[in-house]
């Protein structure tokens, strides 16, 4: 079961403005001005947020870090937020990243190229244009929102209504040229960090510490396992697959794609979840024929039912894409507690995944401790 510690462990540093209420709201051009000041403030925050330090033999994972999941309703100093939503291929969207915020979505995907220099954002080569690059369309923006939340008073915040021990989510889907494009991707997330310590969540391996921050990036697609696990210190973490949590007790559904072990070209298989891969991410027509229509085979969703068992008790999450975009898909997978959720239609998405909240955590879901 999913460890979810709470301000007695230590996770996160409640935060206030000193006069029991929030700040006045700052602009671009506020920003600019007051760049200096606000990057002392992340540096005071880096300073104060403590670590998460796993539990287990050889310091392997045996408790998750607290899931985002954990509360979803309307607020008055954000958006409702849709915590286990994910925005699956978000630079489709009409406004990339933007939409998704608006809409309250915890968690985001973009697909990168590295060409000329730059991490270019799409699906395919023919989409991506100079300029419209992962720090335009994403880590700017995010940048910003985390430093209006640290003036306001509410600490390192991508929302300022985030509930305790909730963090953002960022999968970069490396199309690739894996280790290369790791490589400008790890500079790009130090410069950042470096403009707002504390913006990215971090793995230090001297005591195999997570240190929390606003933003936890999954680095997922052509993913350069071996140069990511070699890191001493790394701001991004690995987006795994189920094959890479064998041998695992499964039902013969499942067909993963690797043999047991051989994760990281023959890297002995220690599954360091969650300080190296702290999401499970895999095919669903890989595992799946029900297409999301009529009731689901009963021996489907046994299967799916145990995929989520397994991942947190490993204290992982879990994530199915190729998923069909439609209501009863996202309900199946809400009551199987799968921790994200992928979603096209981002408002229809956001309303369904409401309703369910409202309507209170599924057994599955409370069980994981969210």
């Amino acid at each position: 079961m999913l460890h979810a510690p709470g301000r007695a462990d230590g996770w996160t540093v409640g935060w206030t403005n000193g006069q029991g209420g929030r700040a006045p709201s700052i602009g671009r051009r506020g920003l600019a001005r007051r760049g200096g000041v606000l990057a002392l403030v992340c540096v005071v925050v880096g300073a104060l947020v403590p670590a998460w330090a796993p539990s287990g033999a050889g310091g392997v994972a045996t408790a998750a870090p607290p899931p985002a999941e954990s509360v979803e309703g309307a607020s008055d100093t954000g958006p409702r937020l849709v915590l286990r939503g994910h925005s699956h291929n978000d630079y489709w969207q009409t406004r990339p990243l933007l939409d998704a915020l608006d809409l309250g979505f915890c968690s985001v995907e973009a697909d990168v190229f590295l060409i000329e220099g730059e991490l270019r954002v799409g699906h395919d080569v023919s989409e991506c244009r100079p300029g419209r690059t992962l720090e335009s369309l994403y880590l700017e923006p995010l940048l910003e929102r985390v430093l209006t939340s640290v003036a306001r008073g509410h600490g390192p915040r991508v929302y300022v209504n985030m509930p305790e021990g909730g963090f953002f989510t960022l999968f970069i889907d490396v199309k690739r040229d894996g280790v290369a494009a790791y490589q400008h991707i790890e500079r790009t997330l130090r410069a950042f960090d470096a403009r707002c310590p504390g913006l990215f969540t971090r793995f230090v391996r001297e005591g195999s510490r997570v240190i929390p921050g606003a933003i936890w990036v999954v680095i997922s697609g052509d993913r350069a396992c071996q140069a990511m696990a070699e890191q001493n210190d790394r701001l991004a973490f690995f987006d795994g697959r189920l094959s890479d949590l064998a041998p695992v007790a499964l039902t013969d559904a499942a067909q993963p794609d690797a043999p047991p072990g051989q994760w990281c070209a023959g890297t002995p298989n220690t599954k360091p979840v969650p300080t190296f891969m702290p999401v499970i991410s895999d095919a669903w027509r890989s595992h799946f024929s029900w297409p999301g229509v009529g009731p689901m085979p009963e021996r489907e969703r046994r299967v799916l039912h145990e995929f989520v068992r397994e991942v947190h008790a490993r204290g992982g999450r879990i994530r199915f894409w190729g998923t069909p975009n439609l209501p009863e898909m996202w309900r199946t997978l809400y009551d199987a507690g799968v921790d994200l959720i992928n979603c096209d239609e981002l408002a229809h998405a956001a309303d369904e995944l409401g309703r369910l909240a409202e309507a209170g955590s599924p057994p599955a879901a409370r069980e994981s401790g969210r």
